[in-house]
């Protein structure tokens, strides 16, 4: 498509933080703009208004104080630094995708800098780059979730992988029609190799992305790699 790049993510849905683990939480929250917060997950009041160019550095400092906070009272029984991801449903996965890149660069940089002063075991073991999804809130006056499942979704595209595979795909579909697939897909495959594919369009929101992975996560089809059109 002229104009477009693509952009593939990873999203392993396996790899969310599981409620009964001890963590140290980090939540980083996007509203309907786009615009965003972030800092420990209580109390509220100590999050902090980041933009892009801010982001990364503000991410490392709070990565950091975290560890040696972490580290003065655990020692060696470290916790993992998580993130959790909270948005308004009308936030778009653009934003949401390109933030987490840059806490990745975050968590690179936190790394290398704590390693030269605290055991490289303890570093790694506690800064590898974790985050999970809470539900999309709906603050905005218009829900950008689908309230209607019978409804198509124009520039959605999915594919179905059995080890590496190929055994179905959908355009333009309803969450009715992907709920069916895969119970389908599920019936003529004795299978736990599912793999999906998800090319979602540029303006995409988080509500309408997150609809989607439940439903996945509901068939187990948990290995999932997102195609996202970025314009440029």
């Amino acid at each position: 498509m002229e104009g477009v790049e693509q952009q593939k993510v990873s999203d392993n849905l396996m790899a969310d933080y599981i409620s009964s683990e001890k963590a140290y939480i980090l939540e980083l929250y996007c509203n309907q703009r786009n615009q965003f917060l972030f800092g420990p997950k209580n109390p509220v009041a100590k999050k902090e208004p980041v933009d892009w160019e801010t982001m990364t550095d503000k991410a490392r400092k709070q990565l950091t104080d975290a560890f040696v906070e972490l580290y003065s009272k655990k020692k060696e029984k470290m916790l993992p630094i998580v993130v959790r991801i909270v948005a308004d449903r009308n936030a778009k996965m653009e934003a949401i995708t390109d933030a987490k890149q840059k806490l990745i660069k975050a968590y690179e940089v936190v790394r290398r800098e704590l390693s030269e002063t605290y055991p490289q075991e303890l570093v790694d073991e506690c800064l590898i780059p974790r985050f999970y999804y809470a539900s999309p809130k709906a603050y905005a006056d218009v829900s950008a979730g689908v309230s209607d499942k019978s409804i198509p979704l124009p520039g959605y595209e999915i594919r179905f992988f059995v080890d590496n595979a190929e055994v179905g795909e959908l355009k333009d579909f309803s969450l009715d029609e992907l709920s069916s697939k895969i119970k389908q897909l599920c019936e003529e495959n004795q299978s736990e190799n599912f793999s999906v594919s998800l090319k979602i369009p540029s303006d995409a929101s988080e509500g309408v992305v997150y609809d989607i992975k439940q439903i996945l996560r509901k068939g187990y089809m948990l290995r999932l790699n997102l195609v996202q059109g970025l314009q440029n």
